[in-house]
């Protein structure tokens, strides 16, 4: 007669596997790739008219619209050019010589100067520190003071200018 087996005997060293497809062990890298995978997924399940307004509403230019920048009365006729900021965009604003408020890009098409550190021309016309490059009240260069007679000023030798309105003793 045999010697009954012990129970570590009897014991299997692993659960058993049910019979069909071995499960599968996922990486936390894999796992958020799945995720992100399944958020694709859903995005595509939206409509066309869906994805349109998403892409209008997240896609619309904030510089279409007008906002509030200064108090009318901050600038006077013979006042220096000022600088500020909208949306991110550094911009200067100045009264030319008939007491009209300009705003223009504050960057110099020559070097990149701050046009805000310049000065107003008696003909009202804003003059780069930098290069002595003068612009007109819409943005375009009228002066450069190296350039040669027989030469003319290139075309895209200009600020980009900003509509301006005043209203209700504020700057627009």
């Amino acid at each position: 007669m045999s010697q009954p087996s012990t129970s570590a005997d009897t014991l299997p060293t692993s659960p058993p596997h049910p019979p069909g497809p071995q499960p599968e062990w996922f990486s936390h890298l894999d796992l958020i790739r799945a995720a992100r995978a399944a958020e694709v997924a859903e995005v595509a399940h939206d409509s066309q008219s869906q994805q349109k307004a998403r892409a209008r509403f997240f896609d619309a230019d904030m510089r279409k619209a007008w906002y509030p920048f200064a108090m009318s009365s901050e600038f006077c006729v013979g006042d220096g050019p000022v600088a500020g900021y909208l949306l991110d965009d550094p911009i200067v604003l100045y009264r030319d010589a008939e007491g009209v408020l300009v705003c223009l890009e504050d960057k110099c098409a020559h070097r990149s100067a701050p046009l805000s550190l310049g000065r107003v021309t008696p003909e009202g016309e804003l003059e780069c520190r930098y290069d002595g490059w003068r612009y007109t009240s819409e943005g375009a260069v009228c002066y450069i003071p190296a350039l040669l007679p027989d030469r003319k000023i290139p075309a895209n030798a200009y600020a980009r200018r900003y509509p301006t309105v005043e209203k209700d003793g504020l700057i627009w």
